[in-house]
This record gives C-alpha cells, sequence and structure tokens, in this order.
C-alpha cells in the first residue's frame, strides 16, 4: 500500500479545522453585525452546504467501487484529484470573488454572504481526500 500524498493529508487534516474555525467567526460575525435571523442563518448554511458536500462526494466515489472490474487504479487516483483540485477551485474562485466585492460594493450584507458561504466548496475536496485509500480496490 502506497503511501497517501500529503496533499491530501493536509486537506484531511486541515480542512474541517478551517472550515470550523470560518463558521464560527462568521457565526459571530453575524450575530454581532446582522443580528438575528440574517446572521445566524447563512453561516449555517454554507457550513450545512460543506458538511453535505463531504460525503456527496464520498459517495460518488465509493459507487466506482461497483465499477472496480472495469476501472483503473489511474483513472481512480484521477477522479479522486479531479473532486479534490474542483474543491480547491470552486473556493477559491469564491473566495476571491467575494474579497473583490469588498471594493465594489457598498452592500454589507451581500458582502457578508458571500465571504460566510465561499469555502462551502473546501467539503468536496476533504470528501475526495478521504477516499484515497479505497484505490486499492482497484487493479494496477
Amino acid at each position: 500500500m502506497e503511501e497517501k500524498p500529503s496533499r491530501y493529508k493536509l486537506t484531511e487534516f486541515w480542512g474541517p479545522r478551517v472550515l470550523i474555525a470560518w463558521y464560527t467567526v462568521f457565526l459571530l460575525v453575524g450575530l454581532i453585525f446582522f443580528e438575528l435571523p440574517d446572521g445566524l442563518i447563512i453561516p449555517i448554511m454554507g457550513s450545512i452546504m460543506a458538511a453535505v458536500s463531504i460525503p456527496m462526494t464520498q459517495h460518488v466515489l465509493k459507487f466506482q467501487k461497483k465499477n472496480s472490474g472495469h476501472m483503473k487504479r489511474g483513472l481512480y487516483d484521477s477522479a479522486v484529484f479531479f473532486f479534490w483540485a474542483f474543491g480547491f477551485f470552486g473556493t477559491s474562485f469564491f473566495l476571491i470573488g467575494a474579497i473583490i466585492s469588498i471594493f465594489n460594493s457598498n452592500d454589507a450584507f451581500g458582502i457578508f454572504f458571500f465571504l460566510s458561504s465561499s469555502l462551502f466548496p473546501l467539503g468536496m475536496a476533504i470528501g475526495a481526500s478521504k477516499q484515497w485509500e479505497m484505490r486499492d480496490v482497484f487493479k494496477t
């Protein structure tokens, strides 16, 4: 069995911690500056979307186990990397868009919404990194 690549180890270790810290901070910011219900609902919605994307990605990759006779290990590795890279690309895309909106908009609530929910695609990268171990089912 090969050792797990460091990118997947780092994502699996730091990803959930970053998400918990991010949504906790924005929950406090929302409650302080935007009050109930808006300041409460938006960070909770983002954290639920991130939490749901982890098992959803794992389920999609586990489904490939049924095709293990037809699928090679390299193709499965590519699928895991695709979901991992797409999660980071989505996170960076939404985060950069939210940061740019700070300078282009005067709508504080809109900026809060985009910033607080911009990390939800990171859940997809976490789910993909957790499924790397299943690659031993496939032929080389």
